[in-house]
C-alpha cells in the first residue's frame, strides 16, 4: 500500500506471509515465514503523487 504524506513523502507498507506445505516441511524445505516492510521516499521536487493500492 503506497500513500503519500505530503507533497514531499510518500511512502509504503507491505506484509508478506508465506505458509509452507507438510510435503515440503518434510523434505527439509523452508518453516512458515512472515515479514513486514516499511519504505519511505522523499522527493525535493514535490511532485509526490498519491497512490493507493
Amino acid at each position: 500500500m503506497d500513500n503519500a504524506f505530503n507533497a514531499n513523502l510518500t511512502g509504503g507498507i507491505e506484509a508478506i506471509r508465506s505458509d509452507v506445505g507438510e510435503t515440503i516441511r518434510q523434505a527439509g524445505g523452508q518453516k512458515n515465514k512472515s515479514c513486514l516492510g516499511a519504505t519511505p521516499r522523499f522527493s525535493r521536487s514535490g511532485t509526490a503523487k498519491e497512490k493507493h493500492v
